[in-house]
């Protein structure tokens, strides 16, 4: 019986990226997913592709990560949904105003094309917002996408490179081999025990989001991570009013207009007690009514239409939230092929095609195409499990 080279566990847009960037290589690669692609944060994400508003640590590849979209759809065969709309982030007071001019400041120092723009520029980018808005942050370069359509372009390009999915299954244990040589005993990944059966690989990359910790715990470690939830709202259709993603200073609200006319904007992080429960095979994560109808206070005093814009459906996500809001894209410490893909805080998606060919480097012991010592996995070491996260800008 023959084994994959890499096992990969989690379907979103790390996971199947990666695969598609180790089967590019040559590698034999196989994904398990307890549901189906997409199915947590790839799914209900806004998908916004964005450098503007990143921590400078994570800028670089985010730039690196726009190059790959502009020839994704090529390269996947077929239409992700990515344009090119810009970001447009809103101060809706005078802090918020300061906080907004300073992220341009120091953008701009960074070599980013972004600008300040006043209240007149604000409406000739976006006629439809409130005129209370009287700064706010424009990065034309920034842009969005379709997250399900992209995921499925990943799958089904890994596959025809052979790689192979088990959707519907779910790891129960990661298990470790100790290897004794000269007196010496080191750690190496050695198989998956899974809802079906057994599976063998030389080295496993671990992208399962919010679950990371409950497949860490089965050998003895931890990060720190907290799982703050956001409330997603989606509007019915309506003529096109927006065209960039919207953010805020503060990262309290999102919103973007897609394709088919209808309107998603989503909440910041809240810390709740809700966390994931299942519903007919199905991830369902039910966010607060109070949540709710705070979101949507925010989202009309921004945009006022949306007071007469009846609402279509209404759900929740988790987010993977590091102490310093960064991913951690490393191997975990002293075990050997155990390369790990958490923590994207909110903002991984329009990094997934380039933390696919990171991942793949670093499962294939190549240096990385893009500086990555900000990921490390033990740069939290000396931090508590129970040390408060603070969310930051996410889509």
């Amino acid at each position: 019986m023959t084994h994959p080279d890499v096992v990969i566990i989690g379907a979103g847009i790390s996971g199947v990226s990666s695969a598609l960037s180790l089967a590019e290589a040559g590698a034999k690669v196989e994904v398990i997913e307890r549901y189906y692609p997409a199915a947590m944060a790839s799914g209900w994400t806004l998908a916004g592709i964005r450098q503007s508003g990143r921590d400078e640590r994570e800028l670089d590849l985010a730039r690196a990560a726009i190059g790959k979209w502009e020839t994704l759809d090529e390269q996947l065969g077929i239409k992700t949904g990515y344009v090119q709309s810009g970001n447009l982030r809103l101060a809706r007071n005078s802090n918020e105003a300061h906080t907004i001019s300073t992220l341009v400041k120091n953008q701009k120092l960074r070599g980013l094309t972004i600008e300040l723009l006043d209240q007149k520029s604000i409406a000739e980018v976006c006629p439809s917002l409130s005129r209370n808005i009287n700064a706010a942050s424009f990065c034309p370069s920034d842009g969005h996408a379709n997250p399900i359509a992209t995921v499925k372009g990943f799958r089904s390009a890994a596959e025809r490179l052979g790689v192979q999915f088990r959707t519907g299954t779910s790891v129960r244990k990661i298990n470790i081999s100790l290897n004794k040589n000269n007196n010496k005993c080191s750690k190496k990944f050695h198989s998956l025990i899974t809802s079906n059966g057994r599976v063998f690989a030389g080295s496993c990359i671990l992208a399962a989001g919010v679950e990371v910790n409950t497949l860490l715990k089965t050998i003895g470690l931890q990060i720190p991570i907290k799982t703050p939830l956001v409330a997603v709202i989606e509007t019915e259709s309506l003529p096109p009013i927006i065209s960039p993603v919207i953010g805020v200073a503060n990262a309290d609200l999102a919103i973007k207009q897609q394709s088919n006319g209808k309107i998603l904007f989503t909440s910041g992080g809240e810390f709740t007690k809700i966390g994931l429960s299942e519903e007919n095979g199905s991830p369902i994560v039910s966010p607060p009514m109070k949540i709710i109808g705070n979101t949507i206070k925010r989202a009309i005093d921004v945009l006022p239409i949306l007071s007469r814009t009846p609402i279509r459906r209404t759900w929740g996500g988790l987010l993977d939230l590091t102490p310093d809001s960064l991913p951690i894209l490393d191997q975990v410490s002293n075990i050997e092929g155990l390369i790990i893909a958490s923590g994207f805080s909110g903002h991984g998606f329009g990094i997934g095609p380039a933390v696919g060919d990171i991942l793949a480097d670093l499962t294939l012991q190549k240096a990385p195409k893009w500086p990555i010592e900000a990921f490390r996995y033990d740069r939290f070491q000396n931090i508590k499990q129970d040390q408060k996260s603070f969310p930051q800008l996410h889509g």
